[in-house]
């Protein structure tokens, strides 16, 4: 692979700017369908497009500050930035709940579809093309810059496409059999899609805020790694915390309080280096140094 990791992690950056952007075209082009048709199908699609909008900005953001090399990996904006995404999937699904209980209403009262305009299916099938679009730059990003996280995004792009298709083919069969059956039958077909959405969304934001996202088997082959080739330098805490589908690593280490600059920089390659070898999911290596309170206590440093 030709490129370094700071460079593609910046391509991917620009990847998932483009493919944030297509899911959001989405959800505006069903949010405005929506506002002219009546169908819970629509309604099921649209609800899954925004949860996977939402995901998309996540992702987003999250490599945008892994693309930051040799800065710090900002946790407490990601916590708020997790906080506030996992409050808003609440208010989405307290809201499509309440439209599902009006549906059943409706549904008992008067007994007919909600869905009775195959035209509607021209919206998910602009749908489908919008995810196939996201999954096709997806898959060529993944195949030149070679980051697990590409892989991952363009697969989750080509099962919204198989969204789209089991949207697009219940809304036509319901409109055009007004059949009671069709119509669940291809509403609860989505409601798995949200349901996987939500639960890969809720999983990763509790992990976040709850601190249990640290990968212990990852952390002890890092720790290990470090022991062995690292002389002179002793290990304070390492942690390899996993955020969606990638792990930022943060090493914390002891030095010699008189040494140099430059060997610190060397060494500090060397952590990042040696970290990077143990998964090619780490994305980000955050490395601080302090000066060696048993060095200072021994007497070795000298005095000016």
């Amino acid at each position: 692979m030709s490129f370094g990791l700071s460079k593609r992690l910046v391509e991917a950056r620009k990847a998932f700017i483009t493919s944030a952007s297509l899911s959001l075209a989405g959800v505006v082009i069903e949010g405005l369908a929506l506002t002219v048709f009546s169908s819970i199908i629509l309604i099921t699609d649209f609800f899954h497009w925004t949860l996977d909008t939402i995901v998309e900005f996540m992702m987003l953001f999250s490599i945008y500050y892994a693309s930051r090399v040799g800065k710090k990996f900002p946790w407490s904006i990601l916590i708020i930035e997790f906080s506030t995404s996992l409050i808003v999937m609440i208010v989405l699904l307290a809201f499509y709940g309440w439209v599902m209980l009006d549906y059943v209403n409706n549904l008992v009262a008067t007994y007919e579809v909600s869905t009775t305009d195959p035209w509607i299916s021209l919206v998910t099938v602009a749908g489908g093309f919008i995810t196939f679009t996201a999954f096709l730059i997806q898959r060529r990003n993944f195949k030149k810059y070679g980051l697990e996280i590409l892989r991952i995004d363009y697969t989750h792009a080509l099962m919204d496409t198989l969204s789209s298709f089991f949207a697009t083919v219940g809304i036509v069969a319901t409109a055009l059999t007004r059949s009671h059956s069709l119509e669940i039958f291809f509403t609860i077909i989505l409601l798995v899609f949200i349901i996987h959405s939500v639960l890969e969304l809720f999983k990763d934001s509790f992990k976040v805020l709850s601190g249990s996202n640290v990968d212990a088997e990852l952390t002890s082959r890092i720790t290990l790694s470090l022991e062995k080739e690292l002389f002179g330098v002793r290990l304070k805490t390492v942690e390899a915390r996993k955020i969606g589908s990638f792990y930022i690593v943060g090493v914390d280490v002891f030095l010699d309080p008189e040494t140099p600059i430059y060997k610190a920089h060397a060494i500090k390659r060397k952590i990042v280096r040696l970290a990077r070898k143990e998964s090619e999911l780490i994305y980000h290596v955050d490395v601080r140094m302090f000066p060696d309170p048993l060095l200072r206590k021994s007497g070795r440093r000298k005095n000016p």
